[in-house]
């Protein structure tokens, strides 16, 4: 049988207009980035983030992803999305890193 995966990760904003970066690497996988005015609110960030995120899975016809979140908080952009699967890196606990925002600490929990 042949199939074809496709996998898209989704990391943190970076400052910027709001659009979304996106490269492949090694193996199919694309990186997709948003990229989000810094003027905008955490709440305001997020909603603009899930809308990239929704336009992305709808323009790729992508259903039913598998989600590899790297920080708890990736979940405001993402717990809207039917996924088939949602790993959690928990590598380090984020919010021990000096400079971590307030908002890691509950999330991690």
């Amino acid at each position: 049988m042949n199939s074809v995966v496709q996998v898209a990760g989704i990391v943190e904003q970076l400052p910027a207009e709001p659009w979304l970066e996106s490269h492949a690497v090694d193996g199919g996988i694309q990186i997709v980035v948003p990229r989000i005015p810094s003027s905008l609110t955490r709440p305001e960030a997020d909603a603009a983030q899930r809308v990239l995120v929704d336009r992305l899975l709808a323009a790729e016809g992508i259903r039913q992803p598998v989600l590899y979140h790297f920080t708890p908080l990736a979940l405001k952009i993402s717990d809207q999305i039917g996924a088939s699967l949602v790993v959690y890196d928990c590598m380090d606990e984020l919010s021990a890193f000096s400079g971590a925002s307030p908002g890691r600490k509950q999330p991690a929990r």
